[in-house]
């Protein structure tokens, strides 16, 4: 089974990704409009609906049940760096990864400060704490790692959300709770791959030379509600906790068709 699953992940990268609508499918549901523009570049003539992202709706509900903290001004800044799976996604080398941690790392033992509380949220399951907690070790600093904690409460308690410049579903989260967001782009990303930074809803950097600045600039800027809206049109399609029920409404349809 192993080894079938190997070979299949070898060969599926050049095969066709998305198969949607190749095999006679009554009804194609996509989370955005991009994804249907690309279907109907294809030429597939499926009918296709757009509903927004089932997965968001628990997101928009515990946005409504929770007091999400922002705009709050206090004498402490909590500054959480969010991360995913760069080398187990093959989104980075393991070097890449290495000099990334390590710049960030080096920009707050440089700028150690009592207003900066720090703290690091890493992937659930794809990474590992260890290789944290040595670089952090390595460095001689005391910060917190999480892992299996819930993001969603370190994401609504944070000030600054910190992105080192890859697709992170993490920080759509933190744009939706209108957090103020940092992406520290060592290695160029496109900006196509950095939907947050193309919309303005979050601030770009090369480097952390100047960490508690950066820090506290992003801190003091003003959050811009039509920017998220945007955001939340274009790439989001719509952000109301009826996406599910979008997509039964159509489902339900087309049994009772059928």
């Amino acid at each position: 089974k192993i080894l079938f699953y190997i070979f299949k992940d070898l060969i599926d990268p050049f095969l066709d990704s998305e198969p949607a609508g190749k095999f006679g499918c009554d009804l194609i549901l996509t989370n955005d409009k991009n994804t249907e523009i690309i279907l109907k570049k294809r030429k597939i003539y499926t009918k296709i609906i757009v509903t927004g992202d089932p997965g968001l709706d628990s997101t928009y509900q515990k946005i409504l049940n929770c007091q999400v903290v922002h705009n709050i001004k206090s004498s402490e800044i909590n500054v959480v760096l969010v991360t995913t799976g760069y080398v187990e996604h093959g989104i980075w080398t393991k070097n890449m990864w290495t000099t990334a941690i390590n710049h960030v790392l080096n920009a707050v033992k440089k700028n150690q400060s009592e207003r900066i509380k720090f703290s690091i949220k890493i992937h659930p399951v794809t990474e590992r704490k260890n290789d944290y907690q040595k670089l952090i070790n390595n460095q001689k600093l005391n910060i917190p790692i999480y892992q299996t904690e819930d993001l969603f409460g370190i994401i609504s308690n944070a000030d600054v959300i910190i992105s080192l410049g890859t697709g992170s579903w993490a920080i759509v989260e933190a744009v939706l709770m209108k957090k103020r967001i940092l992406v520290v782009n060592l290695f160029n990303e496109p900006i196509e791959n950095l939907p947050y930074v193309k919309f303005n809803v979050a601030s770009q950097v090369k480097n952390l030379d100047d960490f508690s600045k950066k820090i506290s600039e992003i801190y003091d800027a003003k959050i811009s509600e039509d920017r998220i809206n945007n955001f939340i049109e274009k790439y989001l399609y719509k952000f109301d906790g009826k996406s599910s029920e979008r997509s039964a409404t159509e489902i339900l349809e087309l049994i009772s068709k059928k």
